[in-house]
């Protein structure tokens, strides 16, 4: 048989595919995404990015899954379930602040990557086992991920400026008090995952209290 003859029962070969497509994404970032980015740096019409991704919010949710795998570090289950919420969303808010906009894009996504969910399954399966009520636990554990990711959003140079908000707390009349001030500042000055962590406290807190009582 020829070398013509395999050639043409073989067919070209691709063009790219879903894994060159992802990484080229992966390089852009979550801030500057959009197909036509997408298609120019791997150098392929828009034809060839459909026949990989329906839309663009589908190549952001396999993005978002693929970061997920890549850089989430999660402890083994074991711990409290106080160190599996604590440990989780500190985990979170480091990966939202290595990779900017993530957050944003999650947000706008008509439904959650698989990878957000095996979180979410993470969070309930711990606050439920520790005995909290099945509804409790829902509330908590979206509770969780949306202070994780309300900080990225928040976060300098992202959706609302803290430094505008600072302003508004500034012009309170008459005056907050002063250590809410100082805690404004401070929460300012810090990635959004270093200041998180303190609503985290809260919710738990609120958690224990809750199984406490009952």
């Amino acid at each position: 048989m020829s070398h013509e003859t395999i050639a043409k029962r073989l067919g070209r070969p691709p063009l790219t595919d879903r894994h060159a497509l992802l990484a080229a994404a992966r390089d852009i970032g979550f801030e500057g995404l959009t197909v036509g980015a997408v298609t120019a740096a791997v150098g392929v019409k828009y034809s060839t990015f459909y026949r990989h991704f329906p839309t663009l919010d589908a190549m952001v949710g396999s993005l978002v899954d693929l970061v997920f795998e890549k850089e989430l570090q999660l402890s083994a289950p074991g711990g409290s379930w106080q160190d599996t919420v604590r440990d989780t969303c500190a985990e979170l808010g480091q990966m939202l602040d290595r990779n900017p906009g993530m957050g944003a894009a999650v947000v706008a996504l008509p439904e959650l990557p698989i990878e957000v969910m095996a979180v979410y399954r993470r969070l309930t399966d711990a606050l439920v086992g520790a005995g909290i009520p099945a509804h409790k636990a829902a509330m908590g554990a979206i509770y969780a991920l949306e202070t994780v990711t309300v900080a990225d959003l928040t976060t300098p140079g992202l959706g609302h400026s803290l430094q505008d908000r600072q302003r508004q707390v500034d012009a309170i009349d008459p005056p907050v008090d002063p250590g809410v001030r100082e805690a404004t500042a401070r929460m300012i000055d810090q990635p959004g995952s270093a200041w998180t962590i303190y609503k985290i406290d809260l919710l738990i807190a609120g958690l224990e209290a809750q199984l406490a009582s009952s």
